[in-house]
């Protein structure tokens, strides 16, 4: 029952991303020509890689029919800014464009996002440590004792 009240809206996120991407990527596709290699990676980096990687941590756990459009999806924009044709194989392209897979991509979503939340916490405990040490130290003077002509601290 739960998996149906979540999948639901999944799969309409990822259709509606899908349908955008593939207008894009049909966009790209026809100023591809007049695009340098550089300049179509940047492109189609700019205009569907990013739909693809916004709020893809939610996607954690879906179902693999929808990471399994998603990689479609990619496949596509990779065919279309290396200019290989469908029947060839797509991992060593996505290698040279050093794009992960949809899913790895996700997995890397959640790590990187544990990983700065884990670092932030850390460094706000470490800081206020920190503060709190200096503030102790400053607030614990020691008094001056006098023994013959100089001062002890």
């Amino acid at each position: 029952m739960f998996s149906l009240t979540v999948q639901s809206p999944l799969n309409q996120h990822v259709k509606k991303i899908c349908k955008s991407s593939y207008y894009r990527i049909e966009a790209l596709r026809h100023i591809r020509k007049l695009l340098s290699d550089n300049t179509a990676r940047t492109v189609a980096c700019a205009i569907v890689a990013e739909r693809l990687d916004y709020c893809n941590a939610v996607l954690y756990g879906s179902s693999s029919m929808n990471i399994d459009k998603l990689q479609r999806v990619q496949n596509t924009l990779a065919r279309v800014v290396s200019k290989t044709h469908r029947r060839d194989h797509i991992t060593p392209v996505l290698a040279d464009l050093h794009w992960l897979p949809v899913r790895y991509r996700i997995k890397y979503k959640i790590a990187l996002l544990t990983y700065n939340s884990a670092t932030a916490v850390f460094v706000r405990t470490h800081s206020s440590l920190q503060d709190s040490k200096t503030a102790t130290t400053s607030r614990c003077q020691h008094p001056a004792v006098q023994s013959g002509s100089s001062q002890l601290y």
